[in-house]
């Protein structure tokens, strides 16, 4: 206890922000983001501790629509010149961010995310899971 608040005092009296920083494997367009382009990257699998899932940093995006998912998740629908794009935020009411989300519809936004694929009925397509967004 003694630790905790020692950094405690010490955050309290820094001047600085304490922030997590994220850092891309790459930047990409929309134009990646197809199953074929997907299943190559998932080849690098399987991902963990020393081996991280890659994060890839999308810009110009603009939020055609927001909706909320089992209370909890917030579902996205993007556009990126002539492609539409489909992404999920999960745990977005638990990280205090929803309502910031649904006022994103009509705006640009640049996001981190991983892509996975997803095989439904034998048809494939991409998940976008957001880790985060900028506005």
């Amino acid at each position: 206890e003694r630790l905790f608040n020692f950094f405690e005092e010490e955050i309290k009296a820094s001047d600085k922000n304490l922030i997590n920083t994220i850092y891309a494997s790459a930047k990409i367009t929309s134009k990646f983001i197809a199953p074929q382009e997907v299943k190559e990257l998932l080849k690098l699998s399987p991902f963990g501790n020393s081996n991280q899932k890659p994060l890839f940093l999308i810009e110009g995006l603009k939020v055609l629509k927001a909706d909320i998912v089992k209370e909890n998740h917030v579902n996205l629908i993007l556009k990126n010149g002539d492609d539409s794009l489909r992404a999920i935020f999960f745990r977005a009411r638990t990280l205090g961010i929803l309502p910031n989300l649904l006022k994103l519809v009509g705006k640009e936004v640049d996001i981190m995310c991983e892509l996975s694929i997803n095989e439904w009925n034998s048809r494939e397509s991409v998940n976008i899971n957001l880790v985060d967004i900028a506005y």
